[in-house]
């Protein structure tokens, strides 16, 4: 009985002669690939670390919009201007000095509020309880009348107490009054204003309280604004 030999030369069984890429896993060729491409990123890391890079550099601010603005309404329609600062000042003490050096321009502007204005403005600008105070001020109308403008220029304003319902404000602005045929008059307006929050507006809760007028300019910030 014959036996059959491998002839000499013939090639090994394919899992023999397939080369070792081949015998592999493919988890195992993963990581045979994956293993030195992490150490040639290590070594990058280590011996060519990147240059420090800066800081974000933020936008440059100037402070003068954390400012109460004065002219918050405008300046030409005064009447206007003061419902517009009261409908949007903020329930904040900066809001609180916004609406309020709008308040004092109206009051003091040029042309100064009619009886029959003032009527009309009063009770919406000041809470119920403090409206008695005010209402004599509408017969201090001088006759004849000036020419007047009150203006935060070169004002400041103190923020002596500051909560979402209330908030007290010292001011000192100042008004130029003209009287026909005589020289402009510069006065000085200042004292402390109380406001309280009343349907999500500020009002004036009381008349306004003369102070010492050299803290507030000492110790107070300047208005924003042209007005």
């Amino acid at each position: 009985m014959s036996t059959t030999q491998t002839p000499t030369g013939t090639p090994p069984p394919s899992t023999e002669r397939a080369g070792w890429w081949q015998r592999q896993t493919t988890t195992a060729r993963v990581l045979a690939v994956a293993v030195p491409l992490l150490v040639v990123v290590l070594l990058v890391v280590v011996f060519f670390p990147r240059s420090p890079q800066p800081a974000e550099t933020l936008p440059t601010t100037t402070g003068t919009s954390q400012r109460a603005n004065a002219c918050l309404g405008g300046s030409s329609d005064l009447n206007s201007a003061v419902q517009y600062a009261q409908a949007n000042a903020p329930l904040t003490g900066t809001g609180a000095a916004e609406f309020l050096a709008t308040y004092v321009r109206w009051s003091n502007g040029s042309p100064s509020p009619t009886v029959a204005e003032m009527e009309a403005l009063l009770p919406r600008l000041v809470t119920s309880e403090a409206l008695p105070g005010f209402l004599p001020l509408r017969g201090n109308q001088p006759s004849p009348r000036p020419v007047a403008s009150a203006s935060a220029l070169g004002g400041s304003y103190r923020i002596d107490e500051a909560t979402p319902t209330s908030a007290t404000v010292s001011l000192v602005m100042s008004r130029t009054a003209t009287f026909p045929g005589a020289a402009p008059t510069e006065l000085t307006i200042w004292g402390s204003y109380t406001v309280a929050a009343v349907d999500g507006v500020w009002r004036l809760a009381g008349v306004p309280v003369r102070t010492d007028q050299a803290p507030i300019a000492a110790r107070g910030q300047q208005f924003q604004g042209s007005c």
